[in-house]
């Protein structure tokens, strides 16, 4: 069994409920970024982007992220830090880690995020802008996880199961 393991992948793919249960099962710490930005910066990151703009944000975020894969457990990264290049080569550099990237199909990602509720027409084509960024994120973490797994129709215990017996 690996001594960590690193989550990547979009927002709605199920990135933190899984890493719960890897964590639990494997007797393992969880880092989750949105729990570390929070120790780390002091500030929760979404109200930390909202009272600084993304500037900062983007720079409090690489901090986070580097906070983060200097542990050892299981290593939940944000959907943007996890595309910035230092991040990917600290990822690549990392040992005795198996790199899971999880993603879900854009209905899922929909209804996990919320983004299939009732909106204004205003804001466009809210399902394409999701397949489109959903496409380049993904296309940014090419190479980096040794397991890819897609979680749209599967609960987060049998996801996790999938990564545990990965490396068995």
């Amino acid at each position: 069994m690996p001594k960590s393991y690193v989550i990547i992948g979009v927002s709605g793919a199920g990135k933190t409920s899984v890493a719960e249960q890897i964590a639990e099962r494997a007797g393992l710490a969880l880092h989750d970024f949105e729990d570390v930005f929070l120790e780390t910066v002091g500030e929760d990151a979404s109200i930390f982007l909202i009272r600084n703009g993304e500037e900062a944000y983007e720079v409090a975020a690489l901090q986070v992220a580097k906070v983060i894969l200097d542990r050892e457990g299981v290593l939940v990264l944000a959907p943007g830090v996890t595309r910035e290049a230092k991040v990917q080569e600290r990822i690549k550099q990392l040992e005795d880690v198996t790199v899971v990237e999880l993603f879900a199909d854009t209905s899922t990602l929909m209804r996990r995020t919320g983004l299939n509720a009732p909106r204004s027409i205003s804001m466009g084509p809210t399902r394409r802008i999701l397949s489109d960024m959903v496409q380049q994120y993904r296309e940014s973490y090419e190479g980096l996880a040794d397991l890819v797994i897609d979680t749209s129709l599967s609960k987060p215990q049998y996801v996790a199961d999938r990564i545990l017996a990965f490396q068995a």
